[in-house]
């Protein structure tokens, strides 16, 4: 038996896509319980339209048959009578519907002949909650479109081996997308067959994702049943992170098909999917709830789409040929070729080509003139020079290989140098301290002689003398475009013409503290404040800075001016009162911490320090109160208060009418009252004309009534029926019944 789902009428509906299985005759949704639900709006009649038209549909002229409809299928077991109600999640929704009884036919050739009941009532204007079905009451086999107020047809009369199909159109209140319904077969007394249960169908693995699988079943299984961890199956290899039906929404709805999200994404190979119980106590149930026979399973192939494959080849080899093309030059992805599988998914294989040209090398060699001849690689050489022999090889690859012998031969040469030093002079690890011409023979690394060097050698004298400055400032110093925070010597070498040592420039940088004390003084007053001669009004800090005898900070005084302006304010609530009103006389100051002296008139105020007062005037005219107060620094202030009292008018007006269209005129339907205060509103309630209790509010009149329902929906308009209780301030009460029109 299936569960009745509770919607309540504020549910919105999930809309499907087009063409949905069960919104043709012969994907009708078998029932075999009492109860069904579902949450879903169906757009359209399927991949085809099955009932061109219905008997309830003459009286618009038209044959429109099917529309935003789905199909259920009742196979009978035992006979006896069948009733149903169809329930709108929203009572505002329009649910038509036709029944068929196909015993001896089958569904793929439908006619209106068929239709045994059907109830296209209007419930534009909303009657019996939206609810139609079949009673045993209702004498009607059919309800023509635009009738109103007919929700039931007769009941059917059904014998064992009848099977009939229910034709339901979904219409959603305004134009928008239904909100699901419940179709209730209790009170019938016939019986319906139960079904054979769901099993695997197929899996599809998209070529391109192997995050996930769609398994398909050969029929709808509920959205409750499916574990949202996955765990209703299992994976031969890897793991199932979460499951989830398609056009499930939580646990409402049905579906045939489930996706599977995996934990990480699929290598390439088979891989088998089994069916179970999962953590929620079951496998998947379908609408009869018949479990998923198990075991069960399904056969899963992840192909490898994409490869790359690396050839090396010899520049002779060009062109080179591959699955049939003719590849002319080596690289990175120089080709690609495609291998089709047994799903239909492409399978790439992407081609690096290294062509290997014929290797050059150089080999590059120094000797002395006696090394000649040169013997290299079993070949003799009799001189230097540039490709001086060459030596030509195969590698392992098969490709050719050449390299050239570069052989340099290190004859000597004369040379003369021009040598300047300060103290002395240092050439080939050999020091000279005066002025001299010397020669010197400079030996290569190779052991040959390289260089005959004549030499000129100059030494100048090291003269020096030092320079001392003393430089000094208040907490820094600046010296050279630098900055210096602290006392240090500085020392500086400064060289002459010839680059030698001349002068040893010290300089003392002496950075004298900025030592001062803070000294703070405070200056208050009432209003404005007189320091060193001069008036101050407003908050100000006034600071001077005091210098020792070498110039430098050594005090620094902060004054703060303080003018206190004190303020004290006096309110009344309410501001306009009628007599015998109770009024708040409240007090209020721009300083938290002030206090409260004395109120005027004394006689009626007999606690003076009072911060809140109050008085209920018996008489109407102006009433005068003074306050008087001062702040923590005894700064005095006052405020004087007139209050207005209007004559206590015990009535209050009703409107006949009145227009909510946001227009700011006449938009609300409440009471209006002569004073603003001195009333009490009781109990506000109104009901439409058939009696239902559409607004109330107790003891708190907020803004009236806006001509719109609890669920926020506009009101129709037409006559409502209101009660009202006010009990006034000086002890009078008032009760008002009557009819407000709504207008739109």
């Amino acid at each position: 038996m299936l569960c009745y789902l509770a919607v309540s009428l504020s549910a919105i509906g999930q809309q499907l896509p087009p063409d949905q299985p069960e919104q043709d005759a012969c994907n009708a949704l078998l029932l075999c319980g009492n109860s069904f639900h579902t949450p879903y709006s169906y757009v359209g009649h399927g991949t085809k339209k099955d009932l061109s038209t219905t008997p309830c549909e003459v009286s618009f002229g038209s044959s429109t048959g099917e529309g935003n409809d789905m199909w259920l299928r009742l196979e009978v077991s035992t006979p006896g009578t069948i009733v149903f109600e169809i329930t709108p999640a929203n009572y505002l929704d329009d649910y038509d519907w036709a029944v068929l009884n196909i015993t001896s036919s089958n569904c793929n050739n439908l006619s209106p002949s068929q239709v045994v009941r059907c109830n296209f009532n209007q419930n534009a204007q909303v009657t019996n909650n939206g609810i139609t079905g079949l009673n045993m009451v209702s004498a009607e086999t059919g309800v023509t479109a635009g009738t109103i107020g007919h929700n039931y047809c007769k009941y059917i009369s059904a014998q064992a081996g009848d099977v009939y199909l229910i034709m339901i159109n979904n219409f959603g209140y305004n134009g928008n997308p239904s909100s699901g319904f419940t179709i209730d077969f209790s009170g019938s007394t016939a019986t319906f067959n139960n079904a054979a249960p769901p099993t695997l169908d197929s899996i599809q693995n998209p070529c391109t994702d192997s995050h996930y699988a769609i398994i398909t079943l050969n029929k709808p299984v509920t959205c409750a049943s499916i574990a949202s961890d996955g765990s209703d199956f299992s994976l031969s290899s890897g793991s199932i992170a979460s499951a989830q039906g398609i056009n499930c929404t939580g646990s409402q709805g049905y579906t045939n098909q489930v996706k599977l999200l995996f934990n990480n994404p699929l290598l390439p190979g088979q891989y088998i999917i089994h069916a179970q119980n999962g953590t929620d106590g079951n496998t998947l149930l379908d609408l009869c709830d018949n479990p998923l026979m198990l075991p069960d399973s399904l056969n899963m192939q992840v192909y490898k789409l994409n490869s790359t494959v690396t050839d090396h080849i010899c520049e002779n080899q060009l062109p080179y040929h591959w699955y049939g093309q003719i590849i002319t030059h080596g690289g990175q992805a120089v080709a690609q070729a495609t291998f089709p599988n047994v799903s239909g998914c492409d399978s790439v294989v992407t081609l690096n080509l290294i062509v290997t040209d014929t290797i050059l090398a150089n080999e590059h060699v120094t000797i002395c003139p006696d090394a000649l001849p040169y013997t290299w690689n079993g070949i003799v050489v009799n001189a230097g020079g540039t490709h001086a022999a060459s030596y030509f090889t195969q590698s392992a690859a098969g490709c050719d290989s050449l390299t050239y012998l570069n052989l340099t031969v290190q004859y000597p040469t004369a040379t003369s140098y021009h040598l300047e030093g300060c103290g002395e002079v240092v050439f080939n690890n050999q020091t000279y301290t005066q002025t001299q011409t010397a020669s010197d023979t400079i030996i290569s690394s190779y052991g040959c002689d390289s260089v005959y060097a004549q030499l000129d050698i100059i030494v100048h004298p090291i003269d020096t003398v030092s320079e001392i400055t003393d430089t000094a400032g208040c907490g820094l110093v600046w010296f050279n475009g630098k900055q210096y925070h602290s006392t240090q010597t500085l020392q500086d070498t400064i060289r002459n013409q010839y680059g030698c040592d001349s002068i040893y420039r010290i300089t003392h940088i002496i950075v004298y503290p900025n030592h001062y004390e803070p000294h703070y003084y405070s200056v208050v007053n009432c209003d404005s404040v007189i320091y060193e001669g001069k008036t101050y009004y407003n908050n100000i800090t006034l600071i001077d800075t005091f210098q020792n005898t070498m110039g430098c900070d050594s005090a620094i005084r902060y004054v703060t001016i303080s003018p206190v302006h004190f303020q004290i304010s006096l309110t009344a609530d309410p501001d306009s009162p009628a007599t015998n009103v109770f009024v708040r006389l409240k007090t209020h100051a721009n300083d938290n911490s002030y206090q409260v002296l004395s109120w005027q008139p004394v006689s009626e105020f007999p606690v003076q320090n009072a911060y809140d007062q109050h008085f209920i005037p018996l008489h109407p005219g102006i009433y005068t109160f003074i306050v008087s107060g001062q702040d923590d620094d005894g700064c005095p202030a006052s405020d004087t208060l007139n209050v207005s009292v209007d004559s206590l008018y015990p009535n209050a007006f009703m409107p006949t009418a009145f227009s909510p269209n946001g227009d700011g005129l006449n938009d609300i339907f409440r009471p209006y009252f002569v004073n603003k205060s001195g009333f009490e509103v009781g109990t506000f309630k109104i009901f439409n004309r058939y009696g239902q209790l559409v607004y109330r509010t107790d003891r708190s009149l907020t803004n009236g009534w806006n001509g719109t329902y609890a669920n926020g929906q506009p009101a129709e308009a037409g006559v409502y029926y209101y009660f009202l209780d006010i009990r006034f301030a000086d002890g009078t009460k008032l009760h008002l019944q009557g009819d407000i029109t709504l207008i739109r």
